[in-house]
């Protein structure tokens, strides 16, 4: 039988929700290492003591707030490709998925990138679920262009390496402009990603040849 949601719960999970908000705030501008469990509870306005009632520890709200945003953005990636017909429009979709995410998500996407240069420290480095969730994603990808090279809508590449350099693109351009470094919409984004790719990735005449 399943339990019904109480007010109680509710309540618990909007702090949790207020609490996961402020931690992302604060690991974004200061990063894993840096950050404290006062800081958190400072900046979502609540007691340290009332903080340690939903969260054991720095690590678990660090892990909670980045797999909430990375599953998020997992579905919706899925999403885009499920609906997309050419190996084009599924890789676009890949990409867009992320681009726009990182539009809408900038504090995630700063704690993302820590992950890159401080991966002995951090929690994330450890986590069964976060590296399964990155495994899945390049795996997603990777099956895009497989697939795309058996239709013959790609020429043949090493599709692991292909995958790796797609997902190293995107993360660059997002990067840089979450960083300040350019200014550009996910549009812009999207489409110049999209042409360097298919540059690469495009049939080429006589490719299929046996």
């Amino acid at each position: 039988m399943v339990r019904a949601v109480t007010k109680k719960d509710v309540v618990a999970e909007f702090r949790r929700s207020e609490i996961v908000e402020a931690a992302k705030k604060v690991f974004a501008k200061r990063g894993y290492r840096s950050s404290t469990v006062d800081d958190i509870a400072a900046h979502a306005r609540i007691a340290k003591g009332t903080l340690y009632l939903y969260f054991k520890s720095k690590e678990e709200i660090y892990l909670t707030a980045l797999m909430a945003d990375i599953r998020a953005l997992q579905q919706e990636a899925s999403t885009r490709i499920t609906l997309a017909r050419t190996a084009r429009e599924k890789i676009a979709g890949y990409v867009a998925a992320r681009l726009e995410h990182s539009d809408r998500n900038a504090d995630f996407w700063r704690i993302f990138f820590s992950e890159f240069t401080n991966l002995i420290v951090s929690p994330a480095t450890g986590s069964r679920e976060f590296q399964a969730v990155k495994r899945d994603s390049m795996k997603q990808l990777q099956a895009i262009l497989e697939q795309g090279m058996a239709r013959r809508e790609i020429h043949r590449l090493p599709a692991e390496r292909t995958t790796m350099a797609i997902v190293d693109l995107t993360r660059c351009v997002i990067e840089r402009r979450i960083m300040g470094y350019v200014k550009s919409t996910p549009r812009e984004d999207l489409a110049f990603i999209m042409d360097v790719l298919w540059d690469g990735l495009a049939p080429r005449k006589g490719s299929h040849r046996g």
